[in-house]
């Protein structure tokens, strides 16, 4: 086996490991590896953007908020705790997105990136960093509270996601 096949064998063992993080997140979404259901091709070496590298980042970042504000330990929490929690949780996603290539850090607002949307690949990038954004802000932002059995989501919080999604769009 050549450097280069090794490598990108690595990379795909470490891509099906990030799709697999994904959907534990998502409870009953099975992982399809298709081009239609991720969004993008499997990895290969040296062509573009590094997507395995942003998937994976942006796995890591779910999977901390998540930990966060939806352990056990974490919805015992008070109110204020889960506060605190939550503006902290809210830097993750931006650090990733703060870490990504020049030309995708500012992509999802409007004034940046709706204007170069003549393409059809800077489309699909721009609504894939769209997408990624607003799921995290889902995540961070819709925390249950009160009665966990009545599953209640706090109209605060859907306010703030709310106002998030609407200024990004």
């Amino acid at each position: 086996m050549t450097k280069e096949k090794e490598y990108v064998a690595r990379r795909s063992l470490w891509y099906l490991y990030s799709i697999e993080v994904v959907h534990s997140i998502r409870d009953g979404m099975p992982p399809i590896l298709t081009r239609d259901w991720i969004g993008y091709a499997l990895p290969e070496a040296g062509k573009d953007a590094d997507w395995l590298l942003i998937q994976y980042q942006h796995v890591n970042a779910l999977s901390s908020a998540v930990n966060t504000l939806y352990s056990q330990r974490a919805l015992c929490q008070t109110l204020d705790e889960r506060e605190r929690n939550q503006d902290q949780t809210h830097k993750t996603p931006e650090s990733w997105r703060t870490g990504l290539p020049i030309h995708l850090q500012n992509i999802h607002q409007h004034e940046t990136g709706y204007v170069t949307l003549d393409d059809q690949k800077t489309r699909r990038l721009t609504l894939t960093m769209i997408h990624k954004c607003h799921e995290a802000i889902f995540i961070i932002f819709f925390p249950w509270t009160g009665s966990q059995s009545k599953g209640l989501i706090s109209e605060h919080y859907r306010k703030r996601s709310m106002e998030l999604c609407v200024k990004s769009a």
